[in-house]
């Protein structure tokens, strides 16, 4: 999950308006209730939620859904997603995020260096395996 209840309270304290998409954060054991209580809107209209958002966090990178359409196509013009890319692995989806004005931003390929390391999103991911699996 790119965002919990704890997160979501301090982006609105700072000014966002907030949207989650409904059942994001059940299978880390957050549900709908602690998002709209920490003040976000859950829907479930994944269509006008990428398309309406001026930025989108996600973890893994944006995929084909079931109704055909590619998330990345989703995402407004002008629009920037925050997530893991892995480009070199994934050229289709650079392909989709070069359309229109969009900025992405791959957590994947930031250096994994001393001054970069609060967005080392690659260890955090394994150190919250390692807790989880003990």
């Amino acid at each position: 999950m790119a965002a919990t209840p704890d997160t979501v309270k301090k982006m609105i304290k700072m000014g966002f308006e907030v949207s989650v998409e409904a059942g994001a954060g059940a299978l880390a054991n957050y549900p709908d209730q602690m998002f709209t209580a920490a003040g976000a809107s859950i829907t479930s209209d994944v269509h006008s939620l990428w398309s309406s958002s001026d930025l989108i966090c996600k973890i893994n990178p944006p995929q084909a859904r079931s109704d055909g359409s590619h998330e990345a196509n989703l995402l407004a013009d002008r629009g920037t997603l925050i997530s893991l890319l892995f480009p070199e692995q994934n050229p289709e989806l650079v392909e989709h995020l070069q359309s229109g004005s969009k900025t992405a931003i791959a957590l994947d390929m930031i250096p994994r260096i001393t001054r970069a390391q609060k967005m080392d999103v690659l260890s955090s991911m394994a150190n919250i395996a390692g807790y989880r699996a003990v």
